[in-house]
């Protein structure tokens, strides 16, 4: 009897099968964009009147898994953080391959839960979906004001 190896597409569809399962995914998220929602207010009736769904990930089916990376830069040693008055940390999430298109600029990102239920406290803001050619998972990069808490968290 023959072992069959399963044929891929492509080296990133081989890649994730793995980086994309939950075994790697483990917090669970939601992410928002606002330029989805329509505010209208009625000055007749003091009422806004609020169409549209900003959550973008996860749909239908979806579970919202995601991982999220600490991006780790230079050591600030010139003082530059004495004058900054909040936290400012930049992380990657990384979400299955085809989960989601675009993530524009400002689209918010909220920890469900995680391993580390700290990150259910933090509003993350998009600062850039730019990814390379060859992705086996989706990633997109996010700041993260270390002074900001969510009301409902």
């Amino acid at each position: 009897m023959a072992y069959q190896f399963p044929t891929y597409a492509t080296w990133s569809d081989e890649i994730a099968e793995i980086t994309g399962s939950e075994e790697f995914q483990r917090a669970r998220i939601r992410i928002e964009d606002s330029s989805l929602v329509t505010k209208v207010y009625d000055v007749e009736t003091a009422q806004w009147e609020i169409t549209g769904d900003p959550v973008i990930y996860p749909l239908a089916e979806e579970n919202g898994q995601a991982r999220i990376i600490g991006v780790r830069w230079g050591v600030q040693s010139g003082g530059e953080s004495q004058a900054n008055a909040t936290t400012i940390s930049a992380i990657r999430i990384q979400i299955p391959q085809h989960a989601v298109g675009r993530v524009k600029k400002g689209c918010k990102v909220f920890v469900e839960s995680a391993p580390n239920m700290v990150l259910t406290n933090y509003i993350f803001t998009v600062t850039s979906d730019m990814q390379g050619s060859s992705d086996a998972t989706r990633t997109f990069e996010c700041s993260l004001d270390g002074d900001v808490e969510r009301a409902d968290g």
